[in-house]
């Protein structure tokens, strides 16, 4: 608590018992905005091994600090943890073509090729 209280220059500014309260309350509310935080990682990770049960692979889109591979990672070492084996690949889409990403059905023969 005093590191909040020094200045650049490493000496204790002086506070008034208001601006300490002012900390005070700014670091629960800090921690629980870190909890509600925590709470949207595990749901977003439970959602994704939930649609791992179901499919084979996923797509994770979505803007820039969003948590998408916060999310991943979490879950990815959550089952290494758990003594699973786990692989990820992680590629970009732009790197390969669309037959080579999502899989293609050749016309003639209709034999599938995977992705």
């Amino acid at each position: 608590m005093l590191v909040l209280l020094y200045d650049l220059s490493g000496k204790l500014k002086e506070h008034s018992v208001e601006g300490v309260s002012l900390i005070v309350t700014l670091i629960k509310q800090m921690i629980l905005f870190w909890l509600l935080e925590l709470l949207f990682l595990c749901v977003k990770v439970v959602q994704l091994q939930e649609l791992f049960d179901v499919r084979h692979s996923v797509f994770i889109i979505g803007n820039a600090g969003t948590g998408k591979t916060m999310v991943w990672r979490t879950l990815l070492q959550t089952i290494r943890n758990s003594g699973l084996k786990a692989i990820a690949v992680d590629i970009n889409p732009k790197a390969v073509t669309n037959n080579e990403l999502f899989g293609v059905t050749n016309p003639a023969t209709r034999e599938w090729k995977d992705g």
